[in-house]
């Protein structure tokens, strides 16, 4: 019974963290430096990383069935507004977290530094010393370095700062990925128990598969060997 109220805890923690931030980030988040992305500059979570969450997720909530807990002396009930609200306040705290990065690599602030996402007057000189069209015109934004591309493709500076926005929107949404991925199997050892997280120790099955599953977002997050998926390690 314990196993169950641990898996409803968690599943209704992991849901509200990826699907509220979605929702906002989709509503009222703008991408870094405003680029464009597929016409718009509104900031979209792609499909590879709730494919991914889901995936890995799945092995953790399997193994909350081999979890170990202690049996209460009492006759157990379920409190569904008790556990609800529980699970909810979880799942905002990483919400809260994966804003928190979004925030650091935007304003490269905090977490991140002008080194991790290189701005356009860096990106200007870089692209400058190798293509000499690029004139003494300067950029502040992204939007207006796509316009300038789409104006005149054949321009080569034009099209090095487009990568170079699109490759810091691309490290961005991986970061953005290795936050809900990693702060949601953390969130799974405060889900399990009423005390802090570390109070019980967790099963071996559930310890081995959280930590199989960080290992294997940190690799997505350093590498991202997956094609196709508009993003980058």
């Amino acid at each position: 019974f314990q196993r169950l109220k641990n898996y409803l805890c968690y599943r209704i923690a992991a849901t509200t963290q990826i699907l509220l931030f979605v929702f906002i980030a989709v509503l009222f988040l703008n991408n870094l430096d405003d680029a464009k992305y597929n016409g718009t500059t509104f900031f979209s979570v792609p499909a590879m990383i709730l494919v991914l969450l889901t995936i890995i997720n799945d092995g953790t909530i399997m193994s909350i069935a081999y979890d170990k807990v202690f049996p209460n002396k009492r006759p157990e009930a379920f409190r569904i507004p008790q556990l609800i609200a529980v699970a909810m306040t979880i799942g905002l705290i990483g919400v809260i977290e994966a804003y928190l990065v979004f925030w650091s690599a935007t304003q490269r602030a905090f977490l991140f530094s002008a080194g991790d996402f290189p701005d356009l007057e860096k990106s200007h000189a870089t692209c400058s010393s190798m293509f000499p069209d690029c004139g003494s015109q300067t950029f502040t934004s992204c939007g207006p370095v796509n316009d300038a591309n789409l104006a005149d493709p054949t321009n080569g500076c034009y099209q090095c700062l487009e990568d170079a926005c699109q490759n810091n929107l691309k490290v961005l949404k991986t970061c953005i990925y290795l936050a809900l991925a990693m702060g949601g199997q953390f969130s799974v050892y405060a889900a399990r128990t009423h005390k802090v997280f570390f109070s019980r120790r967790p099963g071996y099955a559930l310890g081995l598969m959280s930590t199989a599953a960080q290992v294997v977002n940190f690799l997505l997050g350093v590498y991202w060997f997956i094609p196709g998926s508009d993003m980058s390690g």
